[in-house]
This record gives C-alpha cells, sequence and structure tokens, in this order.
C-alpha cells in the first residue's frame, strides 16, 4: 500500500496589515473585495500556463527520477573528493548557497572530514581575480570535484572563470582523467558547455528548458551540488 505524503499548507498571516489594527495606513475589507477578481485572474492565468509546460518549476518537487539519478552520481563524487567547486552566477550559485547555508553547518568547510562527512563547498560566483586566485591557495585541485553550470552553456563569467580553472586543472591532471574531476549542467542539447561536455565526455545533468535561473534550485542545478555536500534530498 502507498504511504500518503502529508501535504504542508503555507499561510499568511496579514492581520497587522489591516486598518482596525494600523488605522488609516492600513488595508480594509473593501481593498480586498475589490482586488480578489484581479489575483482570481492572476490565478487563472498561472494555471493555465502550468498545464501548458510553461512553468516548469512548479513540477520539479514531483520529479523524483531526476532527484534519483542526482542521488545516484552524487555519492561516487561525494565520496572521492575533498573539495566541490560550484562554478556559475546568479540561479546557477545563489539557491544552492542559500540552502547550504540554511541548513548545514555554519562552519561546515572548517570541520574535520570525519564530522562534516562531505567535501567542502566553494562557490565561485564572482570573476574578481582576488578571489579566483585566492581559491587556489586554499584547494588542491587534485582532490577537487567542479561542477561547471550555465543553462545556455555561454555564461560570460562563468566561461571567464572555467577558463582559468581549466587551465590549472590541465596542468596538474593527466588529460585523461579530466573527466573525473568535471561535471557540467547545461542545456540538454545546445550552447558550448553541451558540445564540450560530449566532446571530453564529461558527465552532466540537463537544465529544464522550462525552469528559469531563479528557480533552478530544484533542478540539477542545485539538488547536485547539495547532494555532494551533504544535504539530504528528502522524499517530496
Amino acid at each position: 500500500m502507498k504511504k500518503k505524503t502529508k501535504r504542508i499548507k503555507i499561510s499568511l498571516n496579514f492581520n497587522n496589515l489591516m486598518s482596525d489594527k494600523i488605522g488609516a495606513q492600513g488595508i480594509t475589507e473593501e481593498d480586498l473585495k475589490k482586488v480578489m477578481p484581479v489575483v482570481k485572474k492572476a490565478m487563472k492565468k498561472m494555471r493555465e500556463m502550468r498545464d501548458d509546460g510553461k512553468l516548469g518549476f512548479m513540477y520539479l518537487p514531483y520529479d523524483n527520477k531526476a532527484k534519483e539519478e542526482v542521488k545516484k552520481i552524487a555519492e561516487g563524487f561525494k565520496s572521492k573528493f575533498e573539495n566541490f567547486v560550484v562554478v556559475g552566477i546568479g540561479g546557477s550559485a545563489l539557491g544552492t548557497t542559500a540552502v547550504f547555508k540554511a541548513i548545514q553547518h555554519p562552519y561546515h568547510n572548517e570541520l574535520p572530514r570525519e564530522k562534516r562527512k562531505a567535501p567542502k563547498l566553494y562557490v565561485m560566483d564572482n570573476v574578481d581575480p582576488d578571489t579566483a586566485a585566492g581559491l587556489f591557495d586554499i584547494i588542491d585541485v587534485k582532490k577537487t570535484c567542479v561542477n561547471i553550470i550555465s543553462k545556455s552553456g555561454e555564461t560570460a563569467e562563468t566561461t571567464a572563470f572555467m577558463k582559468v580553472l581549466w587551465a590549472k586543472m590541465s596542468k596538474e591532471i593527466k588529460k585523461d582523467k579530466l573527466k573525473d574531476h568535471i561535471i557540467m549542467t547545461t542545456d540538454k542539447e545546445k550552447g558550448a558547455l553541451r558540445k564540450i561536455a560530449n566532446d571530453y565526455g564529461f558527465a552532466s545533468f540537463p537544465v529544464p528548458e522550462n525552469v528559469g535561473g531563479r528557480f533552478s534550485v530544484l533542478t540539477p542545478v542545485g539538488l547536485f551540488p547539495l547532494a555532494c555536500v551533504g544535504v539530504i534530498l528528502m522524499n517530496f
């Protein structure tokens, strides 16, 4: 018998926005009645866009197939490396950073391996040369996994740091071993990163076409690095 999943409901308490609480600057019951037709119209439009496949993020919590694939591949990377470096910017980095800081130990990277039981996480979302150079002062690239993330495969900042990292890793890691250290997350068919992944045989994950960067934390963009650094992917 299939176990029922308890649905979590989110409620919004706006009592302290009402005029009877804060006076003339507050919202009245009449204001709410006036805006309800607009709200209902917006909700109807959102449901239509969801059903047409335009709002892919609304289906992400239920994509157990992608989640299981992420978990399976992450286990191999998680046990092999001391460091995990995310190369991405904007939505390719912010979701991972937010969840990691919310869930993991506040000093995760400083904990000894036996306590953190996962690689250290470094998110390179800034092309500042001091930041980039400083990373190589604290990591050994031979003990590092790099996840390069760009939906288009041609994000300028990501490409710039990838070239710096590539040059460093190519000097210290044999060419036939590079694919053991690099994984790419990008468009499933097109873009420069997809071509590189195919040409070099790098492991890769696709970014769903109908999911924008700000919602991509529930795709492999966020799920893979989080799984690699010890964040448990719970069943929805």
